[in-house]
């Protein structure tokens, strides 16, 4: 056997081999594409996290109330709703009224998250056309505060409809 030679015809498979070959290409090319939207999908989430974790030292900076509501929070903010202690639940009551930007910028991650969860395509498309106007919306109501998570719905509004990934695989 060369290394030029299919491993199918060393073994004196012939077409049958070819056949076998094709389908491990094509369920090897399905695999990768599935790998390919899973690292999308991850690295959109890690670019709203770090979105909101700017938008959150930019805010601490700015104002000074702030700065203390937000001080010792930066973890909070990577975690799940459902994973906070009951002191980060709290703050987060005490954040929602005082309207700070940074949990606004929080709650449009968990958004995005959810509309990878989606199983229908065309409705997940609409949702992230919908994130990224909502994004933009707010942009223009906080002004320069929000300009990171505005930079990830740009991200994403710039890559085309047809090719957004979305939903789980199967």
């Amino acid at each position: 056997m060369t290394p030029e030679e299919p491993f199918g015809q060393f073994l004196g498979l012939g077409k049958a081999w070819r056949v076998v070959e094709a389908r491990l290409e094509a369920s090897t090319f399905v695999l990768k594409v599935e790998e390919m939207l899973d690292l999308w999908q991850s690295h959109v989430i890690q670019y709203g996290v770090e979105a909101c974790d700017q938008i959150r030292k930019t805010e601490s900076r700015a104002d000074a109330g702030k700065r203390d509501q937000l001080e010792r929070t930066r973890w909070m903010w990577l975690k799940n709703r459902e994973n906070w202690t009951e002191k980060e639940t709290l703050k987060w009551e005490s954040m929602a009224l005082e309207r700070c930007v940074t949990g606004m910028a929080y709650e449009m991650t968990l958004v995005l998250q959810g509309i990878y969860e989606r199983k229908d395509v065309e409705e997940a498309r609409k949702l992230f056309g919908n994130w990224c106007a909502w994004v933009h919306a707010i942009r223009q109501q906080t002004g320069e505060l929000l300009e990171p998570m505005a930079r990830v719905a740009r991200m994403i509004g710039g890559i085309g409809r047809e090719s957004w990934p979305t939903g789980p695989k199967g």
